[in-house]
């Protein structure tokens, strides 16, 4: 139970085999960027990603698909002892798998789904990092769609590119709509529906570019240690 959790969840159009390759090295590169307190789970999230023809049309379903794996998510938090400290690192799509799950946690509904009563904060607040969050910027705020994510976490860090090409374009996501996505606009500050939770963010231009690559993100030694000091339950915490 004193052995902390940490849960990756990879991005869009990615294979099982890539999923597992990348998680590897990432967990690598977390581990050794700062000294560790205790012994480390790291659990990579697979989901299905692979690449569907027409960017549109992949991207919308991969939308349905994540928000199909946040009621998984929660599923497999809600089992979780209260005692195991958790943390989760997402990137661009699996983002959204982590604010349905958690908003779900927190007594909020997803495609019709609720958890039960008795489940309901069953775990503690978690530490979360999102990069390149493909999520609505507002879906956190007072009154948005998730707005109980954020009663469920413990920290809360943000890294956004505000030169991402690919979410550049998540205003197209939907058809009566143009939401502006987190991981390219970041979060407007004081409007989190839960204002007790530690919330950083930055605008990693200057260390990612024109990209929307992860390999971007994490080559970077001083993201990596900063990403890796939020993710750290420490013993007196």
């Amino acid at each position: 139970p004193a052995k902390t959790t940490l849960f990756y969840f990879h991005g869009n159009r990615v294979s099982v085999g890539y999923a597992i390759e990348s998680g590897s090295l990432i967990y690598q590169q977390v581990r050794d960027a700062i000294p560790w307190e205790g012994p480390l789970r790291f659990v990579i999230w697979s989901w299905p990603s692979d690449r569907i023809c027409g960017p549109l049309r992949d991207f919308r379903v991969k939308a349905m698909r994540a928000d199909v794996d946040a009621l998984f998510l929660a599923g497999v938090l809600n089992r979780m002892p209260r005692q195991v400290p958790v943390s989760i690192l997402a990137y661009s799509f699996g983002a959204r798998i982590v604010t349905g799950g958690l908003h779900l946690q927190g007594g909020g509904e997803l495609l019709g789904n609720k958890l039960r009563r008795e489940n309901v904060n069953s775990m503690r607040p978690v530490r979360t990092v999102f990069c390149a969050a493909a999520v609505h910027q507002d879906w956190l705020y007072f009154g948005g769609k998730q707005n109980r994510a954020c009663s469920q976490m413990n920290k809360f860090l943000v890294l956004y590119n505000s030169l991402d090409p690919l979410l550049m374009h998540y205003r197209y996501l939907e058809k009566n709509s143009q939401p502006a996505a987190m991981g390219f606009a970041g979060l407007e500050q004081g409007r989190l529906a839960d204002q007790s939770v530690v919330f950083h963010q930055r605008d990693v231009r200057d260390q990612v570019g024109l990209s929307h690559s992860e390999s971007r993100y994490f080559s970077s030694t001083e993201l990596v240690r900063q990403v890796s000091q939020y993710l750290q339950w420490k013993q007196a915490q």
